[in-house]
């Protein structure tokens, strides 16, 4: 009868170690549950149209991470402890289509430590916009630089919310490259040389949304300084840098002053999404939005990251004038 406990006890002490060795033993996860609610005229809804789901960073240190795109009015999501993290609130947002034009309504809620969560998002912002209130949202000259660890054949699809304008070299179903340390790049398709890829493009934005409330407002003949100690201390390189200012700057001095504001990793205001295989350690999206007319409230300063580059990294900067319907 020993004989046979302690063969018991083993058996499940060997299966225990086994399950365990084996990587079949679950991983801790946050389980959230949502719910999504539209508000219209005082009533509120389930809402049943396809809404995405994101992790939202709001130190701007890691980009926006799409989890899924949902078409039931609840779902649930599993977070890792590495997502935890890195992100701070969930994003559900939605597009809203009306005469040719859209908007991108927004709804985010805090990720709590309690596990088994129940959020509710509720749109009600939405109703208050005027739909026909857009306005075109130029994208210009964003430029990505890849710096692989050796030589690295790299596949890049660029999911845009919008209209490419034009891409060089020609971006078709997306962009293979053979990426070197130093950065020079040959496109696989044509066996062209380049330095980096670009693309511009154009998308509807609500005027509303392009408003901003945060940024510097720059005196004409200090942009150049400005733009060397400000985007060497978000973390672009002396080149990357370079070749932000020799394109931009001459814009920017045509006035007296120059309204700026940067954009660090949220996707180009969660419109512009990179796909890149293998995926880098490290990537740094610096997107600048500025105007000559200066806004006429209060401006706070802006408090921008600084960005590490680790590893394998993709580096991409890009901007737009925000015109006179923005701001004011």
């Amino acid at each position: 009868m020993k004989g046979l406990r302690l063969f018991f006890y083993m058996s499940i002490v060997i299966c225990l170690f086994t399950l365990e060795t084996n990587g079949q033993k679950a991983k801790p996860v946050h389980r959230i549950r949502g719910e999504v609610y539209f508000v219209q005229n005082g009533d509120t809804t389930k809402e049943m149209r396809p809404y995405d789901i994101s992790l939202i960073d709001k130190d701007g240190i890691h980009p926006v991470f799409f989890i899924k795109t949902e078409h039931k009015y609840a779902f649930t999501i599993e977070l890792n402890q590495e997502l935890l993290e890195k992100y701070t609130h969930i994003q559900v947002r939605m597009n809203e289509r009306t005469g040719g034009s859209s908007i991108d309504c927004i709804s985010e809620s805090h990720i709590t430590l309690r596990n088994n969560t129940n959020l509710k998002f509720y749109f009600d912002h939405c109703m208050s916009f005027i739909f026909r209130d857009t306005q075109k949202f130029f994208i210009y000259k964003p430029v990505l630089y890849i710096y692989p660890l050796q030589d690295t054949i790299v596949h890049i699809k660029h999911h845009y919310r919008g209209k490419h304008t034009f891409t060089y070299p020609l971006y078709e179903d997306g962009w293979t490259v053979l990426a070197k340390p130093n950065g020079d790049l040959m496109n696989l398709k044509d066996s062209t040389q380049h330095r980096y890829l670009f693309w511009e493009g154009i998308s509807d934005m609500s005027k509303q949304e392009l408003k901003n409330t945060e940024g510097f407002i720059i005196d004409s003949g200090d942009i150049v300084s400005f733009l060397e100690k400000t985007l060497s201390h978000i973390g672009l390189n002396p080149i990357e840098s370079n070749d932000f200012i020799t394109f931009w700057a001459p814009r920017m001095i045509m006035n007296k002053r120059c309204f700026i504001h940067f954009r660090i990793n949220d996707n180009i205001r969660n419109t512009s999404f990179l796909e890149i295989e293998p995926k880098p350690e490290s990537i740094l999206r610096v997107f600048m939005e500025y105007s000559h007319q200066i806004p006429d409230w209060e401006i706070k300063e802006q408090s921008l990251p600084t960005f590490k580059r680790s590893g394998y990294s993709v580096i991409e900067w890009g901007g737009t004038e925000l015109g006179s319907g923005v701001v004011h």
